[in-house]
């Protein structure tokens, strides 16, 4: 774990007291064991409790961790991928659907599937960072066929893979359907092309 260690050394010591925060003693604040391992100590002449509000403290945090931020953002950009994302519906006044997923499924399927939300309302878009690799990929969303159905998408470390998908409506039937009837009824149900008796 990288990290930074902070202190306040203003508190007061004397003959019979370690120097302290006024809470904690600057020996247990600096265990030599802490500080060998941080990445840099800084201290400040704050108590225990200033230190929180200190204007100083704040400004040198803040400015660690934007410098971390930045440095980790480099990073993770350099070794994951990212995929561009576009879709359209057919046909185009269709009522678009409130959810939509991406789903990417591991070539080497021990490997973990993974969903991510997808504006339906944004026509191209980008995913988060995804780990490099083979994949299957789909655009999935209720009511809707897409081409194509799935297929397979290699994402690269750095590089940002592009994948198109055309979303036809088909429509659902969902609800339930309540009647009475006794031992002697007969009743058939059409759904499309397919007959329930």
């Amino acid at each position: 774990m990288r990290y930074y260690l902070i202190f306040g050394h203003k508190g007061s010591g004397s003959f019979f007291r370690q120097n302290n925060d006024n809470t904690i003693t600057l020996e247990s604040m600096l265990d030599l064991r802490a500080q060998a391992d941080a990445l840099k100590v800084i201290g400040f002449n704050e108590d225990h409790i200033s230190i929180l509000n200190s204007p100083e403290v704040i400004a040198q945090y803040n400015s660690i961790v934007d410098s971390t931020e930045t440095n980790l953002k480099k990073a993770i950009i350099s070794t994951r991928g990212i995929v561009g994302i576009r879709h359209k519906f057919l046909p185009p006044d269709v009522k678009i659907p409130g959810h939509m997923a991406f789903v990417l499924i591991p070539a080497k399927r021990e490997d973990q599937e993974t969903q991510l939300k997808v504006n339906p309302f944004t026509a191209k878009q980008e995913t988060g960072v995804i780990m490099p690799g083979d994949y299957e990929a789909s655009l999935c969303a209720l009511g809707f066929k897409t081409e194509p159905a799935n297929h397979p998408l290699s994402v690269k470390a750095g590089k940002v893979t592009e994948s198109g998908y055309t979303l036809t409506a088909q429509g659902m039937v969902a609800g339930v359907v309540i009647a009475s009837t006794s031992s002697g009824d007969s009743y058939w149900v059409f759904l499309r092309n397919y007959r329930i008796r």
